[in-house]
C-alpha cells in the first residue's frame, strides 16, 4: 500500500514540531545551566527541523500542494544558520525554534498554499509567508534583548563564554531580518494589488499586506535613521506582523485546505 503525499507531509510536520520543541527545551535548559554540549544538542534539532520542514517545501511543490507551514519554517531556519555562522550568539536557535513552533501552531499542517488558476492569488500567499517568516523571526529577537537586560545568566563573568550577545548584536539581526522581509512584503502587496482588480484576492488581504509592507518600510528607515536605538523599536515589526495574519485568515491559509 502505497503512502500518499499528506501522509508524507503530516509525518514531516510532526517532526518539525517535535526537533522545535526539542531546541527549545536545550536552549532553556543552557540558560539555566550553560554548557557547551548544548549547542551542538541544539544544532541537531534545529537542522532536523531544517532537513524536515525543506522535504516538505520541495515535496510539496513537485506534488503540487505545498504546505504554508513549510515555506514559513524552512527559509526562516535557513536564515537562522547564515546568521549564526556570521554572529556565532550561541542562544540565537531559541529565537529560531520559538518561530519554528509557533508557525507550526499558526498555520494547519493540511493548509496549503493556494495553486490552479488563480495565479496572483498564488503570488500573494507566498510572498506574505516568507515576509511573514522573517518578520516574526526579527521579532523574535526582542526576546533576546529581555534576556540580555533581565537575565543574570547572560552577564555573568562565569557564564558569559557560552554566550555572545548585547544589544548591538540584537539591533543588527533584527535590522537585517527586516531587510529580508521588506522586499517579499512588497512583493505581496503589489500582488494583493493585481489580485484584487483580477477578484483573485479579498479586499482585506489587498490592505493587509499592504499596511504590512508600510509597516516593514517604516520600521527599516526608523532604524537607520536613529542607529541602534531605533532599531531597538519593534512597534512596527508587532504591527507588520500582526498585519501580515490578518492577511493570511483573509486568504485562508490559516485554515486546512477544503475536502482535506
Amino acid at each position: 500500500m502505497s503512502i500518499a503525499w499528506p501522509d508524507w507531509a503530516g509525518f514531516l510536520s510532526s517532526l518539525v514540531t517535535v526537533s522545535c520543541l526539542a531546541a527549545i527545551l536545550i536552549y532553556l535548559w543552557k540558560l539555566l545551566m550553560p554548557r557547551k554540549v548544548h549547542d551542538r544538542l541544539g544544532a541537531i534539532s534545529l537542522g532536523l527541523a531544517f532537513v524536515s520542514a525543506g522535504g516538505a517545501l520541495w515535496g510539496g511543490l513537485l506534488w503540487g500542494e505545498t504546505p504554508a507551514w513549510a515555506l514559513f519554517v524552512w527559509p526562516m531556519l535557513g536564515m537562522f544558520w547564515l546568521l549564526e555562522s556570521e554572529f556565532g550568539t550561541r542562544i540565537l536557535g531559541l529565537v529560531a525554534s520559538l518561530a519554528g513552533f509557533g508557525g507550526q501552531l499558526a498555520f494547519p499542517w493540511r493548509a496549503t498554499v493556494p495553486t490552479g488558476q488563480e495565479v496572483w492569488a498564488t503570488l500573494t500567499a507566498s510572498g506574505a509567508i516568507l515576509a511573514g517568516s522573517f518578520l516574526i523571526f526579527a521579532l523574535g529577537t526582542w526576546a533576546l534583548a529581555v534576556l540580555y537586560r533581565f537575565s543574570s545568566t547572560l552577564n555573568s563573568r562565569k557564564t558569559a563564554r557560552f554566550f555572545v550577545m548585547n544589544q548591538p548584536i540584537v539591533a543588527e539581526l533584527a535590522y537585517r531580518l527586516n531587510g529580508w522581509a521588506l522586499p517579499f512584503a512588497t512583493f505581496a502587496a503589489a500582488t494583493a494589488a493585481f489580485g484584487l482588480a483580477a477578484r483573485q484576492v479579498p479586499v482585506s488581504a489587498c490592505i493587509a499586506m499592504i499596511l504590512a509592507g508600510a509597516c516593514s518600510g517604516t520600521y527599516a528607515m526608523r532604524a537607520r535613521g536613529q542607529g541602534q536605538d531605533g532599531a531597538l523599536q519593534p512597534v512596527w515589526l508587532l504591527l507588520g506582523g500582526v498585519l501580515l495574519f490578518w492577511g493570511y485568515w483573509s486568504l485562508g491559509l490559516l485554515a486546512p485546505m477544503k475536502g482535506a
